[in-house]
C-alpha cells in the first residue's frame, strides 16, 4: 500500500479512509504518524460481519473491483474474523454491519466528530 497518496490529502484536511480488514499493525502506525504530522485526529472504525453467509453472498453477488477478492471459503472465513489489528490506545469504534439496521449512525458520527 502506497501511503504518499494519504499525505496528500492530509494537506488539505481531507479525511482517508481506508476500505479494508487491518491485518498490520504497520497500516495503523502509519495512519497515527501521518495523522500526528498533520495535526488531526486518527479514527479506527471497523466494520464486522461475523456470519459467513452474509459475507459469502456479498463477495458472489457484487460487481467486483480488481482489488476484490474473488471468492471465500468458511476455513478463510473463519481464519480471519477475529485477526485484525486495532489501536492500542483502544481508540476505536467496532460496528456491525451484517444489515442496514445492525447499527447506529448516530455513534458512528459522535465518534468522528469527537476529539
Amino acid at each position: 500500500m502506497d501511503f504518499h497518496d494519504f499525505n496528500s490529502f492530509s494537506e488539505y484536511k481531507i479525511s482517508v479512509i481506508i476500505d479494508t480488514p487491518c491485518y498490520y499493525q504497520e497500516i495503523i502506525d502509519h495512519g497515527i504518524r501521518i495523522a500526528k504530522k498533520f495535526n488531526i485526529n486518527y479514527k479506527y472504525i471497523e466494520c464486522r460481519v461475523e456470519e459467513y453467509s452474509i459475507i459469502k453472498n456479498r463477495i458472489y453477488s457484487r460487481d467486483r473491483l480488481i482489488s476484490q477478492i474473488d471468492s471465500t471459503s468458511l476455513e478463510r472465513f473463519n481464519q480471519a474474523v477475529d485477526k485484525s489489528i486495532k489501536p492500542e490506545d483502544s481508540n476505536y469504534l467496532i460496528i456491525d454491519t451484517s444489515s442496514k439496521n445492525s447499527y447506529d449512525m448516530n455513534s458512528i458520527e459522535e465518534y468522528l466528530i469527537g476529539d
